[in-house]
């Protein structure tokens, strides 16, 4: 963001950083569910709600950038391994079974 000189750019940057820092949040959330011994349904559907919310920060941010100026493709690789990564956290979810 701060090596960028087109201010579009800029502030399409700016959008993602805000997008990323929420996403890091949601997941942050979901991890110390996991902290509990003893996961309720509660528990499990918060979890899982975290997770999609933290899988759209990617997908939000990259959606940014669907017209000129493109998507560097460092944030475009960043951003695809975040996806797959709340992914991963996703099907994780899907597994847990209430006590």
């Amino acid at each position: 963001m701060k090596g960028a000189t087109d201010s579009s750019l800029k502030e399409r940057y700016g959008v993602c950083a805000e997008l990323y820092g929420s996403a890091i949040d949601d997941l942050n959330k979901a991890g110390q569910i996991l902290n509990k011994k003893v996961l309720s349904a509660s528990d499990i559907s918060t979890f899982r709600s975290e997770a999609s919310a933290a899988s759209d920060g990617p997908v939000t941010c990259e959606d940014g950038f669907e017209g000129p100026p493109n998507e560097p493709s460092k944030l475009k690789e960043a951003n695809k391994k975040f996806k797959d990564l709340c992914d991963i956290v996703l099907v994780i979810g899907a597994s847990f079974k209430s006590a």
